[in-house]
């Protein structure tokens, strides 16, 4: 369930969840560990893209890519009715 929110989280906006200067696998870990994802639709690069993600997509992108595959499989029951709407 991470995984795929994570890959969903870069897709739709046209980025990743986290700013990294070194693009290292320590970074990444760092960041998810200490940050949490902002919303997907401030961190689109364009405007049409941040209309679409605001709201229910926000909801679903960022509670699947919380800090780490852990929480987000707690969350998996917890997304059906989010996709569903």
């Amino acid at each position: 369930m991470y995984s795929l929110g994570v890959v969903a989280y870069e897709l739709l906006p046209g980025r990743g969840p986290y700013k990294l200067k070194r693009q290292s696998a320590a970074e990444l870990e760092e960041a998810i560990a200490a940050v949490d994802a902002p919303l997907a639709s401030a961190t689109a690069t364009d405007s049409a893209a941040k209309k679409e993600l605001k709201g229910d997509l926000d909801a679903i992108l960022n509670k699947a890519a919380e800090e780490g595959p852990r929480p987000a499989l707690r969350h998996r029951r917890c997304l059906g009715p989010d996709v569903e709407r």
